[in-house]
């Protein structure tokens, strides 16, 4: 595929993930934070009340060269309504136009916005969690490993949804269960993120954190799918959480690919999905952020 037919083929997908917008009942605020590349769009979620209340912040997936947080914003306001949680989801920077490290850079600015301006978001900065499905497991992972070098916060749990943790290895040599993204348009997504002279970088692949580094994640709700070429990866990492001492609660569901749990999420015209898969591993992660935002 030449790099032409590349952009197009991303523009597409692209196309065909804003065409749902019109049909979208949103709920999310659309806001923005200054960022290093420019203003950082973000739709924001807060409770009825004074406050300060816990804060989540969530980076959507897409492979990093595609979705939008509005894809996110029904499980962002279950987790408003349900909990009495503040949420910032966050609309960083896409490859290939902003490969590596543009969308970390922006996700590490939400952080230090809301830490530094908690009262615009009706937030306790000492009660703040993070999360993401797919490509916003990685953000979520690399963030938790900076937070805690930087001494930027301490966060209360990280949640990891199905999460591509290794861009260093081949796609192509990953497992392919049936129902998996292919491995072309894995290695697509890869290498529009990341040089390959990158991927080794624990921001990029937090796979290949050191165990000091492990030691010092959050406590973690890790979500996996039977059907997904990154399931492998993610477990690992979790066994490694584990090891390093931190509280994981981890389950891996069958029959069930890439994606399921934001992707029947989308709140059509006021309808939402009952996907059972869907509705559990929502539940998983909003009992985490209760149980650890409220501790």
């Amino acid at each position: 595929m030449t790099e032409e037919q590349a952009k197009a083929l991303i523009f597409s997908m692209r196309k065909e993930g804003t065409d749902q917008l019109p049909h979208m009942n949103i709920r999310g605020k659309e806001e923005s934070i200054p960022g290093p590349g420019g203003p950082i769009r973000v739709l924001t979620y807060r409770p009825e009340g004074n406050g300060p209340f816990p804060v989540y912040l969530n980076f959507h997936g897409g492979g990093f060269i595609m979705g939008l947080p509005e894809f996110d914003d029904a499980f962002c306001h279950r987790v408003c309504q349900e909990l009495g949680v503040s949420v910032v989801n966050v609309d960083y920077r896409l490859a290939p136009e902003f490969p590596y490290p543009a969308g970390v850079e922006d996700c590490r600015a939400v952080v230090r916005h809301v830490l530094a301006h908690p009262e615009q978001y009706k937030a306790d900065p000492s009660r703040m969690a993070i999360g993401g499905d797919s490509a916003g497991g990685t953000l979520t992972a690399g963030l938790s490993v900076w937070a805690a070098e930087e001494k930027v916060c301490s966060f209360k749990c990280q949640l990891l949804d199905y999460p591509p943790l290794d861009m260093k290895t081949n796609a192509f040599d990953k497992p392919v269960p049936p129902g998996a993204i292919p491995a072309e348009l894995a290695a697509l997504f890869d290498n529009c993120y990341r040089k390959p002279e990158q991927a080794g970088e624990v921001y990029c692949s937090p796979y290949y954190a050191t165990d000091a580094q492990m030691a010092a994640m959050p406590p973690t709700i890790l979500i996996t799918a039977e059907q997904d070429s990154l399931r492998d990866e993610a477990e690992r990492f979790g066994m490694r959480l584990i090891q390093a001492g931190v509280e994981v609660t981890a389950r891996r569901f069958l029959g069930v690919g890439h994606g399921f749990s934001m992707e029947q999420c989308m709140d059509m015209e006021g309808a939402i999905l009952d996907d059972k898969a869907m509705v559990e591993s929502q539940n998983m992660m909003i009992a985490g952020l209760k149980k650890y935002l409220f501790d």
